[in-house]
């Protein structure tokens, strides 16, 4: 009940930019705890200046001797000359402003048509002295609370304004910027647009903003040249706004290709699919997209060199603080795959390996000999051979030498391949080389002194 008798809300102005959006960030949470109300100023002039309460002076048959009349047209230098006065530094001192109420052209000026204004919401709250502002947004007036017929179309808003003389020159008299803001999005707005001209008057024949409608409350702000100066109009208030894309899921998640992905939500225009790899840690990486499409809620998308843990989500590409929630896809790893292709009496060794969970991605292959784990060494070496029978593994070659301490008589010289996430490994061969026989075995002495000059030696660890 209190939500449809309480119609407006005083917005107050600020002194400083802090204490302005503090002002307005209230103005949200209201709206945000489902107050309808409209914005006004808190402006007013308490009925009397210091030379007495000549806003209260009547004539004999009981009108008022100075009427104060405001409206869009009227200078304010004719309101001062209507007054009876040459000058009034309260009307809109210091940018505090004023209020505006809306009604339709040709409607008959009354207290019972204010109050009907009033009633509908249709107000703004101007702290540009003589601003003025009017909007459309779907072909609904401001204030209007409505369903949409189509709530994945684009919701149009047509703005007209104007920027009177300012009064005291402080905040400027035209408009800067044309702003879209949501209550629910408190923290900038859902679309902008800049005003390089500087325009006394907002009028044409193309909307400002065209959205898709994802917020039940939308308004909009006329700025002036100094941040503070602006013209706050009231909302519009949609009662069945657009869902938002839910977690798209693939129906069969599975390596190879043509897999489906699907959503729900979102509106007509495209959208990007992105994804993101998942670390061995449970750490996410970065956001890419993959591709953009539109938005039939469902797309085709090839997993064969896809990663085994990845995030995947669905963001409105017109509007990319609007996404889904990821849906984590983990597919089953297969193990990688290559061949030790060759090693000789210098110490080279060489062949290929790739990760078949993600052929994409560089993989490293451990070196053991004897058995025994020497160190890792990085894939990355070229081989369109293994391009061509596979279509995948360009860069998946290797090709170094084995530690110098390691090439002394008989050795046998395995190669184990590591997936990228480091939990499966698979011995790609082993070969047997005779490389010269190692230097006489010495007498130890001072075996430290010994070992530092000849590591192979068995007694200092060699891998003989």
């Amino acid at each position: 009940m209190l939500r449809e008798i309480v119609e407006v809300s005083e917005v107050q102005w600020g002194t400083h930019d802090a204490e302005y959006w503090s002002n307005i960030g209230g103005y949200f949470e209201a709206l945000r705890n489902g107050w309808r109300v409209s914005p006004t100023a808190q402006y007013d002039i308490h009925a009397q200046d210091p030379a007495g309460p000549v806003w209260t002076e009547k004539d004999a048959a009981g009108n008022f001797l100075r009427p104060f009349m405001v409206q869009p047209g009227i200078p304010v230098e004719e309101v001062e000359r209507a007054n009876g006065r040459v000058r009034d530094e309260r009307l809109g001192k210091d940018g505090r402003g004023w209020t505006g109420v809306m009604a339709p052209s040709g409607t008959p000026w009354s207290y019972a048509t204010f109050l009907e204004a009033l009633r509908a919401r249709r107000t703004f709250r101007s702290s540009m002295e003589g601003g003025t502002g009017f909007y459309v947004a779907g072909g609904r007036p401001m204030g209007d609370e409505f369903a949409l017929s189509d709530n994945r179309a684009r919701l149009q808003f047509w703005i007209w304004g104007k920027a009177l003389a300012n009064y005291n020159g402080q905040l400027g008299n035209y408009f800067t910027k044309a702003q879209l803001w949501s209550p629910f999005r408190p923290d900038q707005p859902v679309a902008e647009v800049d005003l390089p001209a500087h325009p006394t008057d907002l009028t044409r024949a193309a909307p400002y903003f065209a959205v898709t409608p994802y917020e039940s409350i939308y308004l909009i702000r006329l700025q002036g040249p100094d941040p503070r100066a602006d013209v706050l109009l009231a909302p519009v208030w949609i009662t069945n706004p657009t869902p938002r894309p839910n977690s798209p899921a693939f129906l069969f998640p599975w390596r190879g290709s043509g897999q489906l992905l699907m959503w729900s939500g979102g509106g007509y225009g495209p959208v990007h699919i992105q994804t993101a790899d998942v670390n061995a840690d449970g750490t996410r990486g970065a956001w890419r997209t993959v591709a953009t499409v539109d938005n039939i809620n469902k797309w085709v998308c090839d997993l064969t060199n896809e990663r085994t843990r990845s995030d995947w989500r669905v963001v409105d590409a017109a509007d990319e603080t609007v996404f889904s929630a990821p849906t984590r896809l983990t597919l089953p790893s297969l193990p990688p795959i290559g061949s030790f292709d060759y090693a000789d009496t210098t110490g080279l060794v060489r062949g290929w390996t790739f990760d078949q969970s993600s052929s994409q991605t560089l993989s490293n292959v451990r070196l053991l000999i004897n058995g025994y784990s020497v160190g890792t060494w990085p894939t990355g070496v070229s081989r369109p051979d293994v391009f061509q029978v596979y279509g995948t593994g360009a860069q998946s070659g290797f090709n170094f030498y084995i530690p110098e301490s390691y090439r002394y008589g008989s050795q046998t010289i395995s190669i184990e391949s590591v997936d990228t996430d480091g939990t499966s490994h698979v011995i790609l061969g082993s070969k047997v080389v005779q490389f010269p026989p190692p230097p006489e075995v010495e007498d130890p002495g001072d075996e430290n002194d010994l070992c530092m000059k000849k590591p192979w030696l068995i007694q200092c660890g060699g891998g003989l």
